[in-house]
């Protein structure tokens, strides 16, 4: 009996299982922004490993705070025995004062079942009229006093009808006039020239190896969008990705990693070495050059297979 109840003691007193440790952090950068100008909320979760993470989409247009790019996740570690990822969000505020947003919970499914409620990011927003706007005070109203008929006015009337009539005549003598034809540069042509350019300006080793980096990305997307119909050079990475995503002959898995790389570097501030510069640099003319030959290579199989009809 005395061994019965020690037993029936020792399985009450047991401690119960632990619940396996979850972390999240939360960082937003810059905390003070101006009406309408973007700034980054960084939503980091760690959980044990085999955990999978569904972050809440952006805010929609219309609110107070609106998602101004899609949600950019990436891993943070390779340790085998946690599953570590930061979502970072890119936001505007139309609001003055302290101003904050619900994104709402990171679900979590798989080692750990639960929600996890995002704090609410809150910056403070700056107007951007003039400080003494709200201490301008109005004048008086004029006493109301009689019209006096004058002539003055058939004057302006005449000049305004004589203005009138010579823009008139400008604007048809403008368009009688044939435009002479534009010469369109290659777009392949005109990277080509434009990394050269930046190669020579030496951009990293004046302290702006970012610069550097943001500049490639604008050479290698203006070369998509005019060599490529499904892109568009106001495509963001993820809407980029997804309008090539049926050209599986085209170096799609590269793209996608430079483009994820520049946004971290152009959104998110990530430091940029000299070297790592360069070589994005680098890459970034590779990847125009391969999209080149590829494009080169579909225009003469049709240019073969229409010559083929033709003579068929």
């Amino acid at each position: 009996m005395i061994w019965l109840a020690l037993a029936v003691v020792m399985q009450q007193g047991a401690p119960p299982p632990q619940e396996p440790r979850v972390q999240m952090g939360l960082t937003i950068q810059p905390d003070t922004v101006t009406v309408g100008d973007p700034y980054l909320v960084m939503v980091r979760v760690r959980a044990p490993a085999g955990t999978r993470m569904a972050f809440p989409a952006p805010p929609d247009t219309g609110g107070t705070v609106e998602g101004v790019d899609p949600v950019i996740e990436r891993a943070v570690t390779t340790d085998p025995n946690a599953e570590d990822r930061t979502a970072i969000y890119r936001l505007a505020a139309w609001d003055t004062g302290q101003v904050s947003v619900e994104l709402g919970a990171v679900e979590l499914t798989g080692a750990v079942e639960r929600a996890l409620a995002i704090q609410d990011p809150t910056v403070f927003v700056r107007s951007v009229l003039p400080a003494d706007t709200a201490l301008q005070v109005p004048k008086p109203a004029r006493d109301i006093f009689a019209a006096e008929r004058s002539w003055w006015w058939l004057v302006l009337l005449a000049l305004l009808a004589a203005t009138i009539i010579g823009l008139l005549f400008w604007w048809w003598w403008r368009r009688r006039k044939r435009p002479r034809p534009q010469l369109v540069e290659d777009p392949f042509v005109r990277a080509e020239r434009e990394f050269a350019a930046l190669a020579e300006l030496g951009l990293p080793e004046a302290g702006e190896p970012g610069r550097h980096v943001a500049l490639a990305t604008e050479v290698m997307r203006d070369y998509l969008a005019g060599r490529l119909g499904e892109a568009d050079a106001s495509h963001t990475t993820a809407e980029l990705i997804e309008a090539l995503a049926a050209r599986r002959e085209l170096p799609l898995e590269t793209l996608g990693k430079l483009l994820f790389e520049a946004d971290l570097v152009k959104f998110a501030r990530r430091p940029v070495t000299v070297e790592r510069s360069h070589a994005f640099a680098a890459e970034a003319q590779e990847l125009v050059r391969r999209v080149e030959h590829v494009e080169q290579a579909r225009l003469a199989a049709e240019g073969t297979r229409t010559d083929a009809r033709r003579a068929a």
